[in-house]
């Protein structure tokens, strides 16, 4: 084997000498440099053999983040129709609370019909003025003679005291054609139906009403609430 020292001239081997220098020289800057890269800004070079790594997991990702997207969508359209579902009893059942107590009446403390029993006449007047609903039905109904106004306010006393099922009992024989009471029969016995979760029965009457009932213009607001 030959001498490989022999064969180079000085000129050569000052020429190899100055590239492995620089080889060496370069390799150092470079290392200095990622290292100070990743130590000041945190970015570091990604190696090679991760290239093509990354690359077969991105249509991956991309496929997962679109399942994701599809299913979220899918909830959003089920959670959308199931409020548009529910969003018109709602409306309805809070229109119906608005109407029912935004104003408690109150007894005049004079009769529209005959009683025989004063004192408790009298009792389940001031019990009802007082919003004693409890004391009220108690008082309205130890009257011997019940009629038309005291059938009323018993079934309103049962309507504020929100029992409906007893309050649409009362209402019901009170909203006859006969009754001086009729229309406001009519009115809080509608609202009694919805209240109760009997909403069909409660709109039905609401249809009945003629444009010149008390509460007509009410009553068009919750059929459209519907």
């Amino acid at each position: 084997m030959r001498d490989l020292k022999k064969d180079l001239s000085v000129q050569d081997n000052e020429v190899y000498l100055k590239k492995a220098v620089q080889q060496v020289f370069d390799q150092s800057l470079k290392a200095e440099f990622a290292k100070d890269l990743a130590e000041n800004y945190g970015i570091t070079a990604t190696k090679a053999e991760d290239a093509p790594r990354a690359k077969s997991e991105k249509p991956t990702r991309v496929l997962y983040l679109k399942y994701v997207a599809g299913i979220a969508a899918t909830l959003l359209i089920f959670f959308m129709a199931y409020q548009l579902m529910n969003n018109s009893s709602g409306n309805l059942n809070d229109m119906s609370q608005q109407f029912a107590y935004a104003e408690i009446i109150s007894h005049p403390g004079a009769t529209k019909g005959a009683n025989d029993n004063e004192d408790a006449y009298n009792a389940a007047v001031s019990a009802f003025n007082q919003k004693e609903w409890s004391l009220a039905i108690q008082n309205f109904e130890s009257i011997n003679s019940a009629n038309a106004e005291t059938t009323y306010y018993l079934g309103m006393s049962h309507f504020y005291a929100k029992n409906y099922p007893e309050a649409i009992t009362q209402l019901a024989n009170s909203k006859l054609a006969a009754s001086p009471f009729a229309e406001e029969s009519q009115w809080y016995l509608a609202l009694s139906y919805i209240l109760n979760q009997e909403k069909d029965k409660g709109l039905a009457l609401l249809k009945t009403f003629p444009s010149s009932h008390w509460k007509y213009k009410e009553a068009q607001q919750l059929m459209n609430a519907e």
